[in-house]
């Protein structure tokens, strides 16, 4: 079978396209590596692969590819394929299980290639039947559909950016997030220096001290205000949370992730569970004393301790927290 590779072969990954290339959803914990979604400049926008048995990662390196044995494969989307078997092949994933490169043989009458922002050929019956499409990413798997934004009248610390999420039905607030974060735009993959706590909760396992992180995201799917995943990193610690899925992170045993060799595997989430999307909570920016005036016109002296956070305003959906400076100014004035 001859395939024209022009200038995607599979040593050619997304960040050396040429800007077409866009990110599709990574795997989702408690998924195998059995099906791909491939996006596409097609009519449908993907192709979606389908092998009867589950891959593992193999991220051998710009220039390897790692064998695949006798498997049968459904592609539909731009491609449309029936379950054909493939008597053998090779593929490479990037390192958290994107489908990055496949190429498919059945003996000489049948094959398929695809390599990720370049073109994705399917030949059947010796090449008398050639369809192919031009891909516009890696292929990953589907993460579960948004769900309702986290409800709660927990208060997260207002000192920084927060998200509240509902963990085993108590509410976890993860603080250090960028204003950025909480847009419609979604947020960008870079650092994030963060901490996890559980006002509402007397679980020590689920805080975490802060702690700085390369952070990779999912999209922001309306009407949720946060991506709908995220993966933060330092070495052997993580924090992951997976909308409507799984919040995990590495301060105990009982809140584990794990490890990354088995993180895109089956694996146990009980008492990890997530009933909610991230609810984003922007830091308080407010300055100056505050001035209290009830609907009467009532003034209100507000007397508190140094530092400490009080809650102005709490409702389903929007908290407004207040902390007081650490220390007074230098100098007083008397305003009225």
């Amino acid at each position: 079978m001859s395939i024209p590779v022009d200038n995607h072969g599979f040593t050619k990954t997304c960040n050396v396209c040429t800007g077409q290339c866009r990110a599709v959803n990574s795997h989702g914990f408690g998924s195998s590596l059995t099906t791909f979604v491939i996006p596409t400049t097609g009519a449908s926008g993907q192709v979606v692969v389908t092998f009867d048995i589950a891959l593992p990662i193999r991220n051998v390196g710009a220039s390897s590819l790692a064998p695949l044995p006798e498997l049968t494969v459904t592609i539909s989307g731009d491609l449309e394929v029936s379950r054909r078997p493939y008597t053998s092949g090779v593929y490479a994933t990037d390192g958290v299980g994107n489908l990055r490169g496949l190429l498919l043989l059945q003996v000489v009458t049948a094959g398929v290639f695809f390599s990720a922002c370049g073109p994705m050929i399917v030949t059947i019956n010796g090449g008398a039947l050639v369809s192919s499409v031009q891909t516009t990413g890696p292929g990953g798997a589907p993460l579960p559909a948004t769900c309702d934004d986290a409800i709660s009248a927990t208060l997260c610390p207002a000192t920084s950016n927060a998200i509240k999420i509902i963990v085993n039905g108590e509410a976890v607030c993860v603080n250090g997030w960028l204003t950025a974060d909480g847009l419609a735009s979604g947020a960008t993959n870079g650092t994030r220096t963060l901490a996890v706590s559980a006002p509402g909760s007397s679980n020590p396992n689920l805080l975490k001290n802060e702690l700085t992180y390369t952070c990779g995201f999912g999209p922001t799917i309306a009407p949720n205000s946060f991506p709908i995943s995220f993966e933060c990193v330092n070495g052997n610690d993580a924090i992951v949370y997976r909308g409507c899925a799984l919040f995990c992170h590495s301060s105990s045993p009982a809140t584990a992730c794990p490890s990354p060799s088995a993180r895109k595997r089956d694996v146990d989430v009980t008492g990890l569970a997530v009933s909610s999307a991230a609810t984003f909570v922007l830091a308080a920016s407010a300055g100056g004393d505050p001035h209290l005036v009830s609907a009467e016109g009532l003034k209100f002296i507000f007397n508190g301790i140094a530092n400490a956070v009080y809650a102005l305003f709490t409702s389903p959906v929007v908290d407004i927290n207040m902390q007081l400076a650490a220390t007074g100014p230098e100098e007083r004035y008397m305003t009225e």
